[in-house]
């Protein structure tokens, strides 16, 4: 991009700070009602805080890492379901499952794995639908959708100033 805009490209058409910020509202209210045990499990694991010492170093907002749990979740329930989570269809299982959810609680060691960082990585594809994006391509460059998200829609600055949630000490919910 720089190629076209010089150092600092302009930010994106789509770019609203309000409409992130009320996003990012929303994603924290929804999260605490739907995964606040897990959370618990999770901030009483030294394992798994010192894991999201590196996704703060690389300037994730808890409100990511609080998605890719949530979506974890949500996928071991499909899976363990009997349900293909490429192929599941029926707004009736989804809408189940999305229930189940707040009472489901699985081990730190489950959030060590593969599944969880799957999640992170996958991040910047899957929000491309929040601002409006269709995704058109059976595969995408993560690097490059993530440095897009970074720079011109700011995507990881939007955030409600909290301490950090998988700190030491562990901070609180932002809401």
């Amino acid at each position: 991009m720089s190629y076209l805009f010089g150092v600092n490209p302009p930010l994106h058409h789509r770019y609203d700070k309000d409409e992130g910020l009320e996003h990012v509202s929303n994603r924290y209210t929804f999260l605490k009602e739907s995964i606040a045990e897990q959370v618990e499990v999770l901030q009483s694991s030294e394992k798994f805080l010192e894991k999201c010492k590196q996704y703060y170093l690389v300037d994730l907002p808890d409100w990511v890492i609080l998605l890719a749990v949530y979506n974890c979740i949500y996928n071991w329930l499909l899976r363990d379901s009997g349900h293909d989570i490429e192929k599941v269809e029926d707004i009736a299982i989804v809408e189940k499952l999305k229930k189940l959810i707040p009472e489901t609680l699985y081990p730190e060691e489950a959030f060590l794995g593969a599944d969880f960082e799957g999640q992170i990585k996958m991040h910047p594809v899957i929000v491309l639908r929040t601002y409006g994006f269709e995704p058109r391509r059976p595969s995408y460059n993560i690097e490059l959708v993530d440095k897009f998200l970074r720079i011109r829609m700011k995507h990881y600055q939007i955030d409600i100033p909290h301490a950090p949630m998988f700190g030491v000490p562990a901070g609180e919910w932002p809401i």
